[in-house]
Parts: C-alpha cells; structure tokens; sequence
C-alpha cells in the first residue's frame, strides 16, 4: 500500500511539474500594436486577462477573435490554454508550489496537500466540460499541426482531467488541504472509465510529443496505470475505486 501511495501521489506531482512548464510555453510573447481592433491588440488583451487569472473574460475575447479568424492556430492554441485556465489549472500556482515541494525537500504526504491546494475545490461540472473543451481544441490543433508541442499540451489536459474527475469525490479535511478520505462509490463507472481512458489518452499523446518510458511523467502515468491493471476486482470502476480506496 505504501508502494501505491507513493506511486499514485508522484504521477500528481509529475504532471504539476509538467502543468509548470507549459504554463511557461502558454505565456506567448504578443507584439501589441497601436490598433486596438487589430488581432495582435487583441491577442495581448486577452492574454493580460489570462496572466490576471481572469479566464472568463480571456475566453470570450478569445471566442470572438476565433470566430473573426477561423482557423487561426495561435488563437486555437490559446483559447485551449484560456478554458483550460477557466477549468481551475493556475500554472504559475501549480508551478510554485512543486517547486517550493521539491526545495523543501518535504515528506509526501506534505507536497501532496501543497499541490492539490492549487486546484479548485470542490471540482465541479464546469471545470470538467472546460478542461474537455480545451482537451477537444487540442486534439483538432494537434492532428493537424503534428507538432510534438501540442500533443505535449494534449497529453498534460488529459492528466488534468484525469485529476479533476478523481479530485470531485475527495474530501479536504484538516488544514492542510490534503484529500484525506475517498468515497469509492462516488465515482460512477462512467466516470472511472473517463479516468482511465484519460490516463491511456495522456501516455499516448505525451509519447507522440517524443517522451520516452524513461521520462518521469510517462513512467509515473505507466507505474498508475499498471497498479490500477493489477488490483484484483473486475471491471475498470471496480479497480479504480479500490485503488483510489487504497491511496486516499
């Protein structure tokens, strides 16, 4: 059991060091022209709303300027980037506080709690239609594009969702934010099937953004999946309740 906490709660940490990377590659350096009606104006608009974590408002004006220039791949990109933002994702928060996790040098238990602290709770239907939004965006720009940047991008929204799903049947108690109870029949098996096929979406596509089985973030999604595989009970949900039983 030990072996599964550590496991489950480093696939977290591995994809929060992963959410902090493309936080930065998101962060698009938009040349702000005199024109406040031109579309490099309004990309810089929308992206000042996104930096002040006003998401809502980055993807109505992202919305509108997508519609103004369909097919424009910065302006998908960053509406992806916007709704995964509205989900609840703060990359420079999730960043920080791996970081901070990592120069502490503190115990498991502790950076699990730092890290969930940066998502939303309690997660709610919206996060999760946002981050299938954004998830829906990506795969369209990543199939055509065939640029490894983007199916890195599809490959991390994938794990958000897989953590968001997980996320809405925990409870924080305590101080310290940490899930510390899982209610394992709060998740459907519609549910634990979008958790599981989230997690085989995200191997997939985070290996056609060129990562190897050595990298932490695929042999951690690797390591949870096969624990998951390996639990005796029958049936994906069956398996993922009692794993999930088993770590919170």
């Amino acid at each position: 059991m030990e072996e599964e906490m550590r496991n489950g709660k480093r696939w977290i940490l591995a994809v929060v060091l992963v959410l902090g990377v493309l936080g930065g590659a998101c962060d698009n350096a938009f040349e702000s022209l005199g024109d406040k009606d031109s579309r490099e104006a309004k990309l810089e608009e929308a992206r000042i709303a996104m930096d002040s974590g006003d998401f809502t408002t980055a993807v109505a004006l992202l919305v509108a300027l997508n519609s103004e220039f369909p097919g424009d791949t910065e302006i998908s990109r960053s509406l992806a980037s916007a709704y995964s933002g509205k989900a609840g994702l703060s990359f420079f928060d999730l960043a920080t506080q791996a970081q901070e996790a990592q120069d502490s040098g503190s115990s498991v238990d502790n950076t699990i709690g730092q890290l969930v602290s940066a998502f939303p709770h309690p997660v709610t239907d919206n996060n999760i239609s946002d981050i299938s939004t954004a998830i829906t965006m990506m795969e369209s720009i990543s199939l055509a594009s065939g640029d490894p940047n983007d199916y890195f991008a599809l490959g991390l929204y994938y794990s958000a969702k897989a953590i968001l799903l997980i996320l809405k049947d925990t409870d924080r108690l305590g101080n310290d934010g940490i899930p510390d109870t899982f209610t394992p029949l709060a998740l459907s098996d519609a549910d634990a099937q979008t958790v599981y096929g989230s997690i085989g979406s995200a191997i997939l596509n985070f290996g056609k953004a060129g990562l190897d089985d050595s990298s932490e973030i695929l042999k951690s999604l690797n390591d949870l999946k096969g624990e998951i595989d390996a639990r005796p009970e029958t049936g994906i949900g069956n398996k993922l309740r009692a794993y999930l039983d088993s770590v919170f």
